[in-house]
């Protein structure tokens, strides 16, 4: 059975949705490292930052950075 079919009788219901292995197992513990979590956060600003530059740049605008 699958829950993404478009025969209502073939997909799952809630309870064996429930029941499924990937609910009911327990997850394992891991440890997250937050070195790791802020170097992915300072990346994706960055990569915001230089979007955000190159779409101005686009549209026309003169962007001096001398005056930061």
């Amino acid at each position: 059975m699958c829950v993404s079919t478009i025969l209502p009788r073939a997909r799952l219901n809630a309870n064996q949705c429930l029941r499924h292995r990937w609910l009911s197992e327990t997850a394992v513990d891991t440890t997250l490292s937050k070195v790791k979590l802020k170097r992915y956060v300072i990346k994706k600003r960055w990569i915001k930052a230089v979007n955000t530059i190159i779409a101005l740049r686009r549209m026309g605008a003169k962007l001096d950075f001398d005056a930061v």
